[in-house]
């Protein structure tokens, strides 16, 4: 059923979903978070590398399902990074560090 086939697509990237947005991307690590649409009042930011390592975790509060925040990764080695929104359901971007 429906179910099922909503649990696998859960995880996979949201690349066009506009709710989530981050720019600039490529960054330095410096980056903007913006979020809008999400029906939730808070938000949890998590932030891995490609192996799955945490390198950011965060909660925010929305402001009518809004949200926008900057975020300091600059620390990290350059690469990719998988930027995970999980609101009332989990977006799923990724954001290149480079030009450090």
């Amino acid at each position: 059923g429906l179910v099922g086939s909503e649990m696998c697509i859960r995880d996979r990237e949201n690349t066009n979903d506009n709710r989530v947005n981050i720019y600039p991307n490529p960054s330095t690590g410096n980056f903007t978070l913006d979020v809008s649409g999400m029906n939730t009042t808070i938000v949890d930011v998590n932030i891995t590398d490609i192996s799955g390592k945490v390198v950011m975790k965060k909660s925010y509060n929305t402001f009518n399902g809004e949200l926008t925040t900057p975020i300091n990764i600059s620390s990290v080695e350059e690469g990719i990074y998988i930027v995970r929104v999980n609101g009332n359901e989990s977006i799923v971007k990724r954001i290149v560090v480079s030009n450090k």
